[in-house]
């Protein structure tokens, strides 16, 4: 009798512990480690107050001011040094001209009171006077030689802030849309990010695509590769123009005898006047780059090869 006691209760001890493991195994396909990668997003320091227009709805207060606030951040550090290094040449620029006064402005009211000082000139395409005068020139000088420099499309010269910060959100919020679908992010994580501040929007998208998540069109290559953050496009100053015939030597090399260079790597048809001679440009602290067969001039920095991306630029 004991021993059947014995072979009994060793028999559901077995068939416990076949069970269990049974269970295990089909709940391991389910555990964390199975789970898509979701990003951790780091949120963006505030540093200081800038007009920018929100969502009322929105509960998120997020306003920062780039260009005024004390660099306290790394995080706007490094994108100061980013935005310098992309978009920095036009703050070099000579001969006439008006500088921005920083690598981002913060708003649109800043702009507005920004061009409204400009001597500009008139017509369809508004560029700073001297910057007009030197395109003109250069367009007299190709003509006269069987060619022409025509802009490439309606926005090839001044542009707004609202302009930009529309071009910025076209790759923005497909982007977000498209890693959330993925599995990526939550659309808790998302959401906020799209009432952001521009400056601070631009730190958080730049900080998922360090984790992978790319926002140009085909969400494969970095979104400074597609268009520049709201207030850095060197349009808001009105000394860039894009060329429709950039794809000529001879038209490049007529822009640049009269002061108009290529500054934004591998953004083919952007031209920006910085008003001085090629020889001169290596003394106001520019290098130049080859890259497909062009010679850009941007400010030297430590990590110029690391930041630049490696995608053609649609529209910065």
């Amino acid at each position: 009798m004991a021993n059947r006691n014995r072979a009994s209760w060793l028999w559901r001890l077995a068939a416990t512990v076949a069970a269990s493991l049974c269970f295990t195994t089909l709940a391991l396909p389910f555990s964390p480690m199975h789970l898509p990668h979701r990003a951790k997003l780091i949120t963006a320091v505030k540093v200081g107050p800038v007009s920018v227009k929100q969502n009322s709805d929105s509960a998120v207060n997020t306003n920062v001011n780039l260009a005024e606030a004390p660099q306290t951040s790394q995080q706007f550090d490094d994108l100061n040094a980013r935005l310098l290094l992309e978009y920095g040449a036009v703050l070099k620029a000579q001969n006439g001209v008006v500088l921005p006064p920083s690598a981002m402005f913060s708003s649109d009211e800043q702009v507005v009171r920004w061009q409204a000082k400009l001597e500009t000139s008139r017509g369809d395409y508004v560029l700073q006077t001297a910057a007009a005068e030197a395109l003109n020139a250069a367009r007299i000088d190709a003509r006269a030689q069987g060619l022409d420099i025509t802009p490439r499309d309606t926005d090839a010269a001044a542009r707004d802030y609202a302009y930009t910060v529309k071009l910025w959100m076209s790759r923005v919020n497909p982007g977000l849309d498209h890693w959330v679908k993925k599995g990526r992010l939550d659309s808790s994580e998302a959401e906020p990010i799209r009432v952001l501040s521009s400056p601070e929007q631009t730190v958080a998208i730049l900080q998922l695509e360090e984790q992978g998540m790319f926002f140009n069109k085909d969400f494969s290559k970095s979104i400074l590769g597609s268009v520049a953050p709201p207030g850095a496009s060197q349009h808001l100053a009105l000394l860039a123009f894009d060329v429709k015939e950039h794809q000529d030597p001879r038209v490049r090399e007529i822009l640049a005898w009269h002061g108009w260079y290529q500054t934004v790597q591998r953004d083919e048809p952007h031209f920006t006047y910085l008003g001085v001679s090629s020889s001169e440009l290596p003394s106001l602290g520019l290098m130049r780059i080859t890259t497909g067969g062009r010679q850009y001039w941007i400010p030297p920095t430590a990590t110029a090869t690391e930041a630049m991306p490696t995608d053609l630029v649609a529209q910065r």
